[in-house]
């Protein structure tokens, strides 16, 4: 097998990324864009070691999980790699990811729920596009640099994101100072109630006259959405793997203001905040009544972000003192705002490393939620969460490899987990939440 080589193949499983899996002559072949039970012609692109890499030249049967994507640019995107499959096969297949990582690490007594899911268009609170250097704005095509323009009417936008987009497209045809400023991206956050707070990142700073063209950027914008922008900023990019912009008030205010249940909550550019509103939901709601099943005096929540899962404990159960921890400081600024408006005097709040978190306070937890990045846990993190001994750990996932790595450990440890709870944050697309809850008691 060789690139360039054809072969007929049937598809018997599929990957997260949109891959359909076949065998041709015992090697395993994935190839672009099928689906569980298509019969395809397949190209060969690539061959390694343990496996190929393949397009679909032609569907010879397609498969009765196969659905026409609704994106017309879906193929050359690569963002939403699940839009080709119905939607009842997306929720079965994010379910087996879990199930197979969780089997990868030797936890098969741990049953996968099935998928809870909300919105599947529109739900995206948190959209960054980039510009080229002709002032063109749009999504990345798949491994490349080259900007997509149709991307900017993403069905996973809500209206007043496509609404900015369209407006900036227009302002830059119709401006020709805007496209000359050093313009990297537009980032956009907006709430559930379609206001929208906008920066424009660039990669130097800008002067006089740039802010002046930022200046009247914003007032095109105000006029264009009446009543739904809450402020406009300027980032200049910073380098680095982890780097934020750091940003200026163009116009009125850098946040954007949410409601989620009772709470009210401030979100700046560089805090951390669920991206999906309606699948957040779905996830507090694991978390709250996990929570509610047995007497906690304190709780703990760590890597909290702008406290988005501490805020709502403690607001539900007055009785319990929260502490959240988070190494990003412009998420505790909101995390302390949110704090105060919410007048919740039985949370507080620290800056730093959620290893250290036992350095920061002496209350020991009974109750623990974690919800790291796609990289879950560290090692020392993991160590931490031990020596806390805490009763029950709500361990929220973005990444179930990581998850079972994870659970793997605390299971060796002592905690016994009887299921996990998958959430489709992400609809469309390859990535999947979970939430697991785990006992330090022995449960049937």
């Amino acid at each position: 097998m060789k690139p360039g080589d054809r072969a007929e193949l049937r598809i018997t499983d599929m990957n997260g990324e949109g891959c359909g899996i076949g065998r041709h002559g015992g090697i395993v072949v994935f190839v672009r864009d099928t689906v569980t039970g298509d019969t395809c012609l397949a190209e060969i692109t690539e061959v390694r070691k343990n496996y190929a890499l393949a397009e679909c030249v032609s569907l010879i049967e397609a498969s009765p999980y196969r659905r026409e994507p609704d994106c017309p640019v879906y193929t050359e995107c690569g963002g939403c790699t699940l839009s080709h499959v119905t939607a009842e096969t997306e929720l079965e297949l994010k379910k087996n990811m879990v199930q197979q990582a969780l089997r990868r690490e030797g936890l098969t007594d741990i049953r996968v729920e099935d998928v809870l899911y909300s919105s599947r268009t529109g739900y995206r609170n948190k959209v960054i596009y980039h510009f080229d250097k002709t002032g063109t704005l749009g999504y990345y095509s798949q491994k490349s640099r080259r900007i997509q323009p149709e991307s900017i009417r993403c069905l996973l936008n809500p209206p007043i994101c496509t609404e900015i987009l369209q407006a900036t497209e227009k302002y830059i045809r119709n401006t020709p100072a805007f496209p000359t400023l050093p313009l990297r991206s537009l980032y956009i956050r907006t709430n559930h109630t379609g206001e929208a707070a906008v920066s424009v990142i660039t990669e130097s700073s800008c002067g006089k006259r740039e802010k002046a063209v930022l200046a009247e950027y914003a007032a095109y914008l105000n006029e264009t959405c009446p009543g739904k922008i809450t402020g406009v900023l300027h980032g200049k990019e910073n380098k680095g793997k982890y780097a934020v912009p750091a940003y200026t008030v163009i116009w009125r205010d850098r946040y954007v203001y949410d409601t989620f249940g009772e709470l009210q909550l401030r979100i700046s550019p560089e805090g951390f905040y669920q991206v999906n509103h309606d699948g957040a939901a779905l996830l507090a709601e694991t978390v709250l009544d996990f929570a509610g099943e047995t007497r906690i005096t304190h709780a703990a929540d760590l890597y909290c972000g702008s406290g988005f899962f501490g805020l709502l404990l403690a607001k539900k159960y007055p009785e319990i003192s929260v502490t959240g921890i988070e190494i990003n400081p412009d998420s505790i600024r909101d995390a302390e705002y949110n704090r105060k408006t919410n007048r919740l005097d039985n949370m507080a709040f620290f800056c730093g490393n959620a290893a250290d978190y036992r350095k920061n306070t002496a209350n020991l937890p009974e109750f623990v939620i974690v919800d790291p990045p796609r990289a879950g846990m560290s090692e020392r993190m993991r160590e931490e969460l031990c020596e806390l001994c805490a009763e029950r750990i709500a361990y929220v996932s973005c990444n179930p490899i990581t998850l079972a790595r994870d659970l793997r450990m605390l299971i060796e440890r002592g905690y016994c987990a009887a299921k996990v709870t998958p959430v489709d944050m992400f609809p469309g697309t390859g990535h999947i939440e979970s939430v697991v809850c785990l006992y330090r008691e022995k449960i049937d």
